[in-house]
């Protein structure tokens, strides 16, 4: 299985799209080493493409936090896969509807 499993993904034309998954998972299993679990909660890895991973986030001050500590998510990636996947993190900055919004 695990010497099939890649040929099958490579057949179909799905390695990108596996890799990508794959960086997005990682990157939520490691974001609670940098961040407390409310704000990683807030935190969504968007797209992953060229090495370079995108995360979607509320505002401007969590991508600055996200910013510096950029080089140590990156590593913490990337150990977490096994290989250097990611080279990148890039922010997007995308208002969250609270509940309260959605009431009002």
């Amino acid at each position: 299985l695990k010497d099939l499993l890649p040929r099958v993904v490579n057949s179909h034309g799905m390695h990108r799209t596996l890799k990508a998954a794959t960086v997005c998972e990682s990157c939520r299993k490691v974001l609670p080493k940098f961040f407390d679990i409310e704000v990683c909660a807030i935190i969504s890895p968007k797209f992953f493409r060229n090495k370079t991973l995108t995360l979607s986030v509320p505002d401007s001050a969590l991508a600055s936090e996200i910013f510096l500590s950029g080089e140590s998510l990156i590593q913490a990636i990337n150990s977490h896969l096994g290989h250097g996947a990611v080279h990148e993190i890039r922010t997007m900055i995308e208002e969250k509807c609270s509940d309260y919004d959605e009431i009002a």
